[in-house]
């Protein structure tokens, strides 16, 4: 279970509860392909929550992404969710 939290801000801006649903929120902007409001959302999160969030993506995409010609670092690049190790 991710321990990670929601910024509070971020919750009610997008109007949202949790990490989840924000996530699902950023798959919806992928799928419409609305990158503009993907990109702000992406870059709004904290290295924590776009790690506990493409964690859980990952995850639930794993079959998707296998079945693919993507790899994982491509999946969450597309989010824009992949963040240089620091």
């Amino acid at each position: 279970m991710n321990t990670i939290k929601l910024n509070p801000e971020l919750a009610k801006k997008y109007g949202v509860e949790n990490l989840e649903e924000y996530g699902d929120m950023m798959i919806s902007c992928c799928e419409s392909d609305d990158q503009a409001k993907l990109k702000e959302m992406a870059d709004a999160l904290s290295d924590q929550e776009a790690k506990a969030i493409g964690d859980e993506l990952t995850t639930v995409f794993h079959y998707e992404i296998l079945n693919s010609d993507e790899t994982e670092e491509q999946f969450l690049k597309s989010l824009y969710l992949n963040r240089s190790p620091e």
